[in-house]
């Protein structure tokens, strides 16, 4: 499996080299991505969480369930990603609610949330230009309600599983997303906020870094030749680039020219998976386990499309979208129908997380 990173990384390099302007301009758009939206939203949260984790506020407090965890959640969508995978590798923040690393990992993909700044000014107002506020906030309804629905069920079921599990396996409990942290021995807040926002900034970085990199790449792989040629429907193209970097993909659906209702719904579902972007910001704050992060957000973000199509005529009018998507056309004269869109978006959440399940058995072997 080494080799094969080598050879990716390798292929990076080369394509780097052969589209330089490309890479340029994505790096560019990166760090104004980073710059104006999410180090202004995040820095501030990151090192009050930073405090909150060294005066003890995240201390163990025995079994702190459901609402302990709902509220982590509740933080995760009100300050963006990757806020919710930060709150879940804050030691001890959730008791004994989770049981192991992967239990752990679904909950930082369904506490992964986008934030209401986010989907109601970059998502409604730059990036798509909606004329009703509206079709913005039912968006963002669609995409909160779908990851809080799989949080009760993936609760519940894991509370009915520990219920009928032995007693060696509650005894167990291996340690849940412990990410190296100093614990709560620092009584003072003058000494704690320097260690934090020292901490934050560290974070900071990685985001930065990590943002920069992959929207040179969707700035490549959308202005490169080779996939320019590629026969795909632009509604395609742009869940497939949803899947790599979540603003390139919105950027392209958005010029689309989709119809209303199937444009909104795989705006929900780019949103809810967050892309491969997303994950690696994730990864960068905890430790989590690839496979059953990715698969939860498949799972959240297929729901999340679902819902959205299913109420779109109870709630949204085709005069709440964009000037510039096409409402003419009926949806049996398109190249590629709702149901075959749907499907690709299944594939591809499949092949992403049986990809990270491949690569994690390899890399265990």
């Amino acid at each position: 499996m080494r080799r094969f990173y080598i050879i990716i990384c390798t292929g990076l390099l080369l394509l780097f080299a052969l589209c330089g302007d490309a890479s340029m301009r994505g790096a560019v758009k990166g760090l104004e991505l980073f710059a104006h939206g999410v180090f202004p939203a995040l820095f501030p949260f990151t090192v009050c969480i930073g405090c909150l984790k060294r005066l003890g506020a995240f201390a163990p407090t025995g079994r702190a369930g459901f609402l302990a965890l709902l509220k982590l959640q509740a933080l995760g969508a009100i300050a963006g990603n990757p806020t919710g995978a930060l709150l879940l590798g804050a030691e001890g923040s959730h008791g004994e609610a989770i049981q192991n690393r992967e239990e752990g990992s679904v909950y930082a993909a369904l506490f992964n949330l986008a934030s209401p700044v986010f989907i109601l000014g970059a998502v409604g107002s730059r990036i798509f230009g909606f004329s009703n506020r509206f079709t913005a906030i039912y968006i963002m309804l669609c995409h909160y309600f779908s990851a809080a629905l799989l949080f009760c069920v993936f609760y519940s079921i894991g509370r009915i599983g520990r219920g009928r599990g032995n007693k060696k396996t509650a005894e167990r409990r291996p340690p849940v997303l412990k990410k190296a942290s100093a614990k709560a021995q620092t009584a003072s807040l003058f000494t704690a906020f320097p260690e934090a926002a020292a901490e934050a900034a560290s974070t900071m970085l990685k985001l930065c870094g990590i943002i920069v990199f992959f929207v040179s790449i969707g700035e490549i792989m959308g202005n490169s030749p080779l996939t320019s040629s590629l026969p795909l429907h632009p509604v395609s193209r742009a869940a497939l680039m949803g899947m790599l970097e979540i603003t390139n993909g919105l950027a392209l659906l958005s010029a689309a020219g989709a119809a209303p209702r199937l444009c909104v719904s795989l705006a929900c579902y780019i949103i809810s998976f967050g892309g491969l972007c997303i994950f690696m910001q994730a990864r960068s704050v905890c430790e989590i386990d690839a496979p059953a992060y990715l698969s939860a957000k498949a799972a959240h973000a297929m729901l999340a499309f679902l819902i959205s199509y299913i109420c779109f005529p109870l709630f949204c009018s085709f005069d709440a979208l964009p000037a510039g998507v096409d409402i003419s056309g009926q949806f049996a004269q398109r190249t590629l129908s709702v149901l075959q869109i749907a499907l690709l978006c299944v594939l591809s959440s499949i092949t992403v997380s049986l990809a990270a399940i491949l690569a994690a058995r390899k890399t265990r072997a």
